[in-house]
Protein backbone atom coordinates (compact mmCIF):
# COMPACT_ATOMS: atom_id res chain seq x y z
CA UNK A 1 0.00 0.00 0.00
CA UNK A 2 1.90 3.52 -0.72
CA UNK A 3 2.10 5.91 1.60
CA UNK A 4 0.30 9.37 1.66
CA UNK A 5 3.31 10.67 0.47
CA UNK A 6 3.84 8.27 -2.35
CA UNK A 7 0.09 9.21 -3.03
CA UNK A 8 0.66 12.85 -3.51
CA UNK A 9 3.34 12.35 -6.08
CA UNK A 10 1.66 9.85 -7.87
CA UNK A 11 -1.62 12.12 -7.81
CA UNK A 12 1.07 15.25 -8.85
CA UNK A 13 2.40 12.93 -11.77
CA UNK A 14 -1.24 11.69 -13.19
CA UNK A 15 -2.55 15.54 -12.74
CA UNK A 16 0.54 16.73 -14.77
CA UNK A 17 0.08 14.21 -17.32
CA UNK A 18 -3.72 15.26 -17.68
CA UNK A 19 -2.50 19.02 -17.69
CA UNK A 20 -0.14 17.93 -21.06
CA UNK A 21 -2.77 15.89 -22.75
CA UNK A 22 -5.42 18.65 -22.57
CA UNK A 23 -3.63 20.76 -24.36
CA UNK A 24 -2.25 18.36 -26.56
CA UNK A 25 -6.65 17.47 -27.22
CA UNK A 26 -6.95 20.98 -27.68
CA UNK A 27 -3.75 21.70 -29.78
CA UNK A 28 -5.24 19.15 -32.24
CA UNK A 29 -8.80 20.18 -32.17
CA UNK A 30 -7.70 23.33 -33.55
CA UNK A 31 -5.73 21.54 -36.04
CA UNK A 32 -8.29 19.23 -37.22
CA UNK A 33 -11.09 22.19 -37.25
CA UNK A 34 -9.02 25.20 -38.23
CA UNK A 35 -5.58 24.10 -39.13
CA UNK A 36 -2.11 24.43 -38.76
CA UNK A 37 -2.13 28.06 -39.10
CA UNK A 38 -4.50 28.78 -36.26
CA UNK A 39 -3.64 26.16 -34.24
CA UNK A 40 -0.52 27.83 -33.87
CA UNK A 41 -2.25 31.39 -33.30
CA UNK A 42 -4.48 29.64 -30.42
CA UNK A 43 -1.42 28.68 -28.53
CA UNK A 44 0.95 31.60 -28.70
CA UNK A 45 -2.60 34.02 -27.56
CA UNK A 46 -2.32 31.70 -24.73
CA UNK A 47 1.13 32.09 -24.17
CA UNK A 48 0.68 35.80 -24.60
CA UNK A 49 -2.43 36.32 -22.38
CA UNK A 50 -0.09 34.09 -19.25
CA UNK A 51 2.44 37.03 -20.13
CA UNK A 52 0.34 39.96 -20.36
CA UNK A 53 1.52 41.10 -23.39
CA UNK A 54 -2.15 42.48 -25.04
CA UNK A 55 -0.55 44.30 -27.96
CA UNK A 56 0.59 40.71 -29.56
CA UNK A 57 -2.56 38.97 -27.81
CA UNK A 58 -5.24 42.05 -30.07
CA UNK A 59 -2.89 41.48 -33.05
CA UNK A 60 -3.27 37.94 -33.17
CA UNK A 61 -6.81 37.74 -31.93
CA UNK A 62 -7.81 40.29 -34.82
CA UNK A 63 -6.29 37.29 -36.85
CA UNK A 64 -7.96 34.33 -35.39
CA UNK A 65 -11.34 35.95 -34.94
CA UNK A 66 -11.37 37.35 -39.14
CA UNK A 67 -11.98 40.87 -38.25
CA UNK A 68 -10.80 41.80 -41.46
CA UNK A 69 -13.00 38.83 -43.00
CA UNK A 70 -15.99 39.58 -41.06
CA UNK A 71 -15.85 43.62 -41.32
CA UNK A 72 -16.94 42.53 -44.92
CA UNK A 73 -20.05 40.40 -44.63
CA UNK A 74 -23.38 41.58 -45.68
CA UNK A 75 -25.14 41.16 -42.35
CA UNK A 76 -22.53 42.82 -40.60
CA UNK A 77 -22.24 45.97 -42.96
CA UNK A 78 -25.71 46.15 -42.57
CA UNK A 79 -25.46 46.55 -38.52
CA UNK A 80 -22.87 49.12 -39.11
CA UNK A 81 -25.08 50.88 -41.54
CA UNK A 82 -28.40 51.14 -39.15
CA UNK A 83 -26.08 52.68 -36.38
CA UNK A 84 -24.56 55.26 -38.91
CA UNK A 85 -21.12 54.58 -38.61
CA UNK A 86 -18.62 52.67 -40.86
CA UNK A 87 -15.99 51.08 -38.65
CA UNK A 88 -16.49 48.61 -35.38
CA UNK A 89 -14.12 50.17 -33.61
CA UNK A 90 -16.44 53.10 -33.70
CA UNK A 91 -19.47 51.30 -32.22
CA UNK A 92 -20.79 53.09 -29.53
CA UNK A 93 -23.30 52.27 -26.91
CA UNK A 94 -25.45 55.75 -27.40
CA UNK A 95 -25.70 54.47 -31.06
CA UNK A 96 -27.43 50.95 -29.80
CA UNK A 97 -29.74 52.74 -27.76
CA UNK A 98 -30.96 55.36 -30.73
CA UNK A 99 -31.15 52.52 -33.15
CA UNK A 100 -32.46 49.84 -31.33
CA UNK A 101 -34.85 48.10 -33.85
CA UNK A 102 -32.38 48.52 -36.57
CA UNK A 103 -29.90 46.77 -34.57
CA UNK A 104 -32.22 44.27 -33.31
CA UNK A 105 -32.78 42.68 -36.92
CA UNK A 106 -29.37 43.04 -37.72
CA UNK A 107 -27.77 41.52 -35.49
CA UNK A 108 -30.37 38.95 -36.10
CA UNK A 109 -28.71 38.32 -39.40
CA UNK A 110 -25.57 37.16 -38.16
CA UNK A 111 -24.35 34.08 -37.22
CA UNK A 112 -23.07 33.09 -34.00
CA UNK A 113 -19.49 32.35 -34.84
CA UNK A 114 -19.75 36.06 -35.98
CA UNK A 115 -20.92 37.64 -33.05
CA UNK A 116 -18.45 35.16 -30.51
CA UNK A 117 -15.66 36.46 -31.71
CA UNK A 118 -17.21 40.32 -32.10
CA UNK A 119 -18.12 39.81 -28.65
CA UNK A 120 -14.49 38.39 -27.30
CA UNK A 121 -12.91 41.34 -29.27
CA UNK A 122 -14.68 43.66 -27.40
CA UNK A 123 -14.97 41.50 -24.04
CA UNK A 124 -10.90 42.09 -24.27
CA UNK A 125 -10.59 45.59 -25.82
CA UNK A 126 -13.92 47.11 -26.02
CA UNK A 127 -16.90 48.38 -24.46
CA UNK A 128 -18.36 46.53 -21.89
CA UNK A 129 -22.02 47.68 -22.70
CA UNK A 130 -21.12 46.47 -25.97
CA UNK A 131 -19.86 42.95 -25.39
CA UNK A 132 -22.67 42.47 -22.74
CA UNK A 133 -25.22 43.52 -26.18
CA UNK A 134 -23.07 41.15 -28.31
CA UNK A 135 -23.30 38.21 -25.71
CA UNK A 136 -27.02 38.66 -25.42
CA UNK A 137 -27.86 37.34 -29.08
CA UNK A 138 -24.93 35.11 -29.07
CA UNK A 139 -26.34 33.09 -26.16
CA UNK A 140 -30.02 33.08 -27.53
CA UNK A 141 -27.91 32.33 -30.95
CA UNK A 142 -26.22 28.94 -29.76
CA UNK A 143 -29.66 27.62 -28.03
CA UNK A 144 -31.28 28.25 -31.44
CA UNK A 145 -28.82 26.31 -33.19
CA UNK A 146 -28.77 23.09 -30.75
CA UNK A 147 -32.58 22.53 -32.68
CA UNK A 148 -30.69 21.40 -35.74
CA UNK A 149 -27.76 19.61 -34.57
CA UNK A 150 -27.57 15.87 -33.77
CA UNK A 151 -25.86 16.22 -31.01
CA UNK A 152 -25.13 17.69 -27.97
CA UNK A 153 -23.71 21.39 -28.07
CA UNK A 154 -21.90 22.16 -24.89
CA UNK A 155 -22.58 25.83 -25.51
CA UNK A 156 -25.80 25.71 -26.01
CA UNK A 157 -26.35 23.78 -22.42
CA UNK A 158 -24.09 26.34 -21.25
CA UNK A 159 -26.33 29.51 -22.44
CA UNK A 160 -29.21 27.73 -20.90
CA UNK A 161 -27.38 27.17 -17.14
CA UNK A 162 -26.41 31.53 -17.75
CA UNK A 163 -29.94 32.36 -19.07
CA UNK A 164 -31.66 30.49 -15.82
CA UNK A 165 -32.98 27.79 -17.82
CA UNK A 166 -31.85 24.52 -16.45
CA UNK A 167 -35.36 22.84 -17.21
CA UNK A 168 -34.21 22.41 -20.54
CA UNK A 169 -31.03 20.89 -20.34
CA UNK A 170 -31.36 16.80 -19.35
CA UNK A 171 -34.19 16.98 -21.96
CA UNK A 172 -31.81 17.84 -24.68
CA UNK A 173 -29.32 15.42 -23.04
CA UNK A 174 -31.33 12.33 -23.40
CA UNK A 175 -32.81 13.03 -27.10
CA UNK A 176 -29.54 14.04 -28.77
CA UNK A 177 -25.99 12.32 -28.69
CA UNK A 178 -22.77 13.57 -26.45
CA UNK A 179 -19.67 13.48 -28.40
CA UNK A 180 -17.01 11.34 -26.40
CA UNK A 181 -14.67 14.24 -25.38
CA UNK A 182 -17.68 16.60 -24.55
CA UNK A 183 -19.33 13.88 -21.43
CA UNK A 184 -17.25 15.04 -18.56
CA UNK A 185 -18.09 19.08 -19.32
CA UNK A 186 -21.60 17.59 -20.39
CA UNK A 187 -22.05 15.95 -16.63
CA UNK A 188 -20.90 18.88 -15.23
CA UNK A 189 -23.26 21.28 -16.58
CA UNK A 190 -26.09 18.22 -15.65
CA UNK A 191 -24.89 18.33 -11.90
CA UNK A 192 -25.56 22.02 -11.75
CA UNK A 193 -28.96 21.89 -13.73
CA UNK A 194 -30.30 19.41 -11.42
CA UNK A 195 -28.96 21.60 -8.44
CA UNK A 196 -30.55 24.41 -9.70
CA UNK A 197 -34.24 22.88 -10.22
CA UNK A 198 -33.60 21.11 -5.90
CA UNK A 199 -33.02 17.91 -7.31
CA UNK A 200 -29.86 17.83 -4.81
CA UNK A 201 -29.36 13.65 -4.71
CA UNK A 202 -28.94 13.41 -8.35
CA UNK A 203 -26.21 16.39 -8.99
CA UNK A 204 -24.54 15.07 -5.37
CA UNK A 205 -24.48 11.47 -7.21
CA UNK A 206 -22.88 12.76 -10.20
CA UNK A 207 -20.24 14.78 -8.03
CA UNK A 208 -19.66 12.45 -5.41
CA UNK A 209 -18.24 9.73 -8.08
CA UNK A 210 -15.00 12.56 -8.81
CA UNK A 211 -14.33 12.67 -4.83
CA UNK A 212 -10.76 12.76 -3.66
CA UNK A 213 -10.08 11.37 -0.49
CA UNK A 214 -9.79 14.93 0.83
CA UNK A 215 -13.21 15.99 -0.56
CA UNK A 216 -14.33 13.03 1.48
CA UNK A 217 -13.09 14.51 4.92
CA UNK A 218 -14.61 18.29 3.32
CA UNK A 219 -17.88 17.06 2.43
CA UNK A 220 -18.03 14.94 6.19
CA UNK A 221 -17.57 18.46 8.06
CA UNK A 222 -19.50 21.42 5.53
CA UNK A 223 -22.64 18.85 4.79
CA UNK A 224 -25.66 19.97 6.94
CA UNK A 225 -23.73 23.41 8.40
CA UNK A 226 -24.05 26.62 8.03
CA UNK A 227 -21.54 28.54 6.04
CA UNK A 228 -20.68 32.20 5.79
CA UNK A 229 -18.65 33.48 2.42
CA UNK A 230 -17.27 36.60 3.39
CA UNK A 231 -16.12 38.38 0.73
CA UNK A 232 -13.23 41.17 0.19
CA UNK A 233 -15.27 44.43 0.08
CA UNK A 234 -15.89 47.52 1.64
CA UNK A 235 -18.63 47.61 4.21
CA UNK A 236 -19.94 50.39 6.61
CA UNK A 237 -22.41 47.87 8.01
CA UNK A 238 -21.91 46.11 11.50
CA UNK A 239 -22.37 42.84 11.06
CA UNK A 240 -19.36 40.63 12.87
CA UNK A 241 -21.28 39.06 15.35
CA UNK A 242 -24.07 37.54 12.80
CA UNK A 243 -21.04 36.35 10.76
CA UNK A 244 -19.30 34.90 13.81
CA UNK A 245 -22.56 32.91 14.69
CA UNK A 246 -21.73 30.65 11.71
CA UNK A 247 -20.76 27.03 11.74
CA UNK A 248 -17.78 27.82 9.21
CA UNK A 249 -16.90 31.21 8.13
CA UNK A 250 -14.59 31.27 4.87
CA UNK A 251 -12.50 34.18 3.38
CA UNK A 252 -10.85 34.70 0.05
CA UNK A 253 -7.28 35.04 0.01
CA UNK A 254 -7.31 35.25 3.71
CA UNK A 255 -4.43 37.39 5.56
CA UNK A 256 -3.83 38.55 8.86
CA UNK A 257 -6.05 41.37 9.68
CA UNK A 258 -7.70 41.48 6.54
CA UNK A 259 -10.90 41.10 8.51
CA UNK A 260 -10.18 44.10 10.56
CA UNK A 261 -12.09 45.55 12.28
CA UNK A 262 -13.59 42.84 13.30
CA UNK A 263 -17.00 44.40 14.47
CA UNK A 264 -17.97 44.34 10.80
CA UNK A 265 -16.24 41.63 9.17
CA UNK A 266 -16.31 38.90 11.97
CA UNK A 267 -13.62 37.73 14.44
CA UNK A 268 -12.82 33.93 12.85
CA UNK A 269 -11.29 32.36 9.90
CA UNK A 270 -12.05 28.51 9.80
CA UNK A 271 -11.05 28.25 5.86
CA UNK A 272 -9.60 30.16 2.91
CA UNK A 273 -9.71 30.11 -0.26
CA UNK A 274 -6.37 31.48 -2.30
CA UNK A 275 -5.40 31.39 -5.78
CA UNK A 276 -2.65 31.27 -7.76
CA UNK A 277 -1.10 34.83 -7.40
CA UNK A 278 -1.26 34.65 -3.58
CA UNK A 279 0.76 31.71 -3.42
CA UNK A 280 3.00 32.40 -6.33
CA UNK A 281 3.88 36.23 -4.99
CA UNK A 282 2.81 36.20 -1.24
CA UNK A 283 3.04 32.47 -0.10
CA UNK A 284 4.83 33.64 3.16
CA UNK A 285 2.12 35.23 3.94
CA UNK A 286 0.06 33.01 3.22
CA UNK A 287 2.27 30.86 5.43
CA UNK A 288 1.73 32.98 8.47
CA UNK A 289 -2.21 33.47 7.92
CA UNK A 290 -2.95 29.54 7.49
CA UNK A 291 -1.54 28.60 10.79
CA UNK A 292 -4.78 28.31 12.78
CA UNK A 293 -7.05 27.54 9.74
CA UNK A 294 -9.59 24.09 9.40
CA UNK A 295 -8.79 23.94 6.07
CA UNK A 296 -7.08 25.43 3.10
CA UNK A 297 -8.11 25.16 -0.50
CA UNK A 298 -6.11 25.91 -3.47
CA UNK A 299 -6.82 26.45 -7.02
CA UNK A 300 -5.04 24.31 -8.53
CA UNK A 301 -2.88 20.75 -7.68
CA UNK A 302 0.47 22.29 -8.21
CA UNK A 303 -0.62 24.95 -5.88
CA UNK A 304 -1.57 22.44 -3.00
CA UNK A 305 1.70 20.75 -3.61
CA UNK A 306 3.62 23.50 -2.94
CA UNK A 307 1.70 24.13 0.08
CA UNK A 308 2.21 21.02 1.39
CA UNK A 309 5.40 21.33 0.41
CA UNK A 310 6.47 24.03 2.81
CA UNK A 311 4.23 24.52 5.48
CA UNK A 312 4.53 21.98 8.10
CA UNK A 313 1.00 22.99 10.07
CA UNK A 314 -1.66 20.29 10.52
CA UNK A 315 -4.23 21.99 8.27
CA UNK A 316 -6.17 19.72 5.89
CA UNK A 317 -5.66 20.71 2.29
CA UNK A 318 -7.26 20.58 -1.21
CA UNK A 319 -7.61 21.71 -4.62
CA UNK A 320 -11.20 23.28 -5.53
CA UNK A 321 -13.56 22.48 -7.97
CA UNK A 322 -14.19 25.33 -10.22
CA UNK A 323 -16.88 26.67 -12.86
CA UNK A 324 -14.69 26.55 -15.83
CA UNK A 325 -16.99 23.61 -17.03
CA UNK A 326 -20.10 25.13 -16.90
CA UNK A 327 -19.45 28.73 -17.63
CA UNK A 328 -19.93 29.69 -20.88
CA UNK A 329 -17.30 29.14 -23.08
CA UNK A 330 -13.72 30.74 -21.55
CA UNK A 331 -14.86 32.62 -19.12
CA UNK A 332 -13.59 31.71 -15.70
CA UNK A 333 -15.18 31.89 -12.26
CA UNK A 334 -13.29 34.60 -10.11
CA UNK A 335 -12.88 34.34 -6.02
CA UNK A 336 -16.52 34.22 -4.61
CA UNK A 337 -17.76 32.65 -7.88
CA UNK A 338 -15.20 29.92 -7.05
CA UNK A 339 -15.72 29.10 -3.58
CA UNK A 340 -19.66 29.23 -4.17
CA UNK A 341 -19.10 26.81 -7.58
CA UNK A 342 -16.71 24.71 -5.05
CA UNK A 343 -19.29 24.56 -2.12
CA UNK A 344 -22.52 23.30 -3.37
CA UNK A 345 -20.98 20.36 -4.36
CA UNK A 346 -20.58 19.28 -0.11
CA UNK A 347 -24.19 20.02 0.72
CA UNK A 348 -24.09 22.73 2.87
CA UNK A 349 -27.14 23.61 4.96
CA UNK A 350 -26.92 27.42 4.29
CA UNK A 351 -24.71 29.55 2.07
CA UNK A 352 -24.52 33.04 3.14
CA UNK A 353 -22.11 35.76 1.35
CA UNK A 354 -21.01 39.22 2.38
CA UNK A 355 -19.27 41.97 1.60
CA UNK A 356 -19.52 41.04 -2.23
CA UNK A 357 -20.69 43.91 -4.72
CA UNK A 358 -18.44 42.17 -7.86
CA UNK A 359 -17.12 45.56 -9.17
CA UNK A 360 -20.31 47.22 -9.05
CA UNK A 361 -18.68 49.90 -7.23
CA UNK A 362 -15.48 51.73 -7.22
CA UNK A 363 -15.14 50.59 -3.32
CA UNK A 364 -14.50 46.77 -4.25
CA UNK A 365 -11.64 46.03 -1.85
CA UNK A 366 -11.68 46.59 1.65
CA UNK A 367 -8.21 48.74 3.08
CA UNK A 368 -7.08 45.93 4.55
CA UNK A 369 -7.42 43.13 1.95
CA UNK A 370 -3.90 43.17 0.14
CA UNK A 371 -1.07 45.10 1.27
CA UNK A 372 -0.54 47.14 -1.92
CA UNK A 373 -4.35 48.41 -2.75
CA UNK A 374 -5.40 46.97 -6.23
CA UNK A 375 -5.98 50.02 -8.78
CA UNK A 376 -9.11 50.43 -11.57
CA UNK A 377 -6.35 49.33 -14.45
CA UNK A 378 -5.27 46.00 -12.68
CA UNK A 379 -9.34 45.38 -11.46
CA UNK A 380 -10.00 45.99 -15.60
CA UNK A 381 -7.71 43.50 -16.91
CA UNK A 382 -8.83 40.94 -14.28
CA UNK A 383 -12.40 41.28 -15.28
CA UNK A 384 -11.59 40.95 -18.81
CA UNK A 385 -9.67 37.93 -18.49
CA UNK A 386 -11.78 36.27 -16.14
CA UNK A 387 -15.26 37.80 -18.10
CA UNK A 388 -17.98 39.03 -16.06
CA UNK A 389 -21.01 38.32 -16.85
CA UNK A 390 -21.24 34.91 -16.19
CA UNK A 391 -19.83 35.30 -12.70
CA UNK A 392 -22.18 37.58 -12.08
CA UNK A 393 -25.22 35.96 -13.80
CA UNK A 394 -24.38 32.45 -11.91
CA UNK A 395 -24.47 34.35 -8.56
CA UNK A 396 -28.20 35.90 -9.45
CA UNK A 397 -29.07 32.35 -9.96
CA UNK A 398 -28.42 30.60 -7.38
CA UNK A 399 -29.50 33.78 -5.40
CA UNK A 400 -32.46 33.83 -6.98
CA UNK A 401 -33.35 30.27 -6.94
CA UNK A 402 -32.74 30.19 -3.11
CA UNK A 403 -28.83 28.42 -3.06
CA UNK A 404 -27.16 31.21 -1.42
CA UNK A 405 -28.64 34.03 0.77
CA UNK A 406 -26.70 37.58 0.82
CA UNK A 407 -26.45 40.70 3.15
CA UNK A 408 -27.51 43.96 1.71
CA UNK A 409 -24.12 44.81 0.47
CA UNK A 410 -24.48 42.04 -1.79
CA UNK A 411 -28.03 41.75 -2.57
CA UNK A 412 -28.16 45.32 -4.08
CA UNK A 413 -25.47 44.09 -6.43
CA UNK A 414 -26.88 40.81 -7.84
CA UNK A 415 -30.34 42.61 -7.97
CA UNK A 416 -29.59 44.82 -10.69
CA UNK A 417 -30.28 43.71 -14.54
CA UNK A 418 -27.31 42.56 -16.05
CA UNK A 419 -27.60 45.55 -18.48
CA UNK A 420 -27.00 47.75 -15.47
CA UNK A 421 -24.12 45.40 -14.19
CA UNK A 422 -22.48 46.25 -17.82
CA UNK A 423 -23.02 49.91 -17.62
CA UNK A 424 -21.51 50.11 -13.72
CA UNK A 425 -18.66 47.75 -14.68
CA UNK A 426 -17.70 50.41 -17.52
CA UNK A 427 -18.12 53.27 -15.65
CA UNK A 428 -15.61 52.15 -13.14
CA UNK A 429 -12.82 50.01 -15.29
CA UNK A 430 -14.18 50.08 -18.81
CA UNK A 431 -11.83 53.23 -19.45
CA UNK A 432 -8.56 50.62 -19.23
CA UNK A 433 -8.73 48.11 -22.08
CA UNK A 434 -5.70 45.08 -22.78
Amino acid sequence: MLSSKANSLKNRAINKLIRHYTNLNIFFFDLKCYGYKLAKINNRINLFLLRNDWSKSKTLIEIKYNLPEIKCDAGYLRLLQSMNCNDFDKFEYENIEQNIRQCNLCLKSLSTNILLHLYQYYRYFGDFRVANYLREYMLLGFISEQSSLRTVSPLALQAYLELDKPEYISTIIEEKKIKYFDRIIVNEILSVSYLMMGDNEKANLLWKNKFTSSDNMFFDQISGKSVAVVGPGKNDKVQGDDIDSYDFIIRTNYRIGSNYPESKYGNRTDISYYNHARISSDFEEVRNATKKLSWVVLKSQCDEGKYNRFVDNNIFTRTSYTAHQFFFHDAAPMGIQNIISDLMRFSPKVIKIYNSNFYNTANTYSENYRKIPLNADFISESLRIHEPFSGFRFIQNMVNRGLCKVDTMTNDAVKISVDKYAENINQYYGSTTL
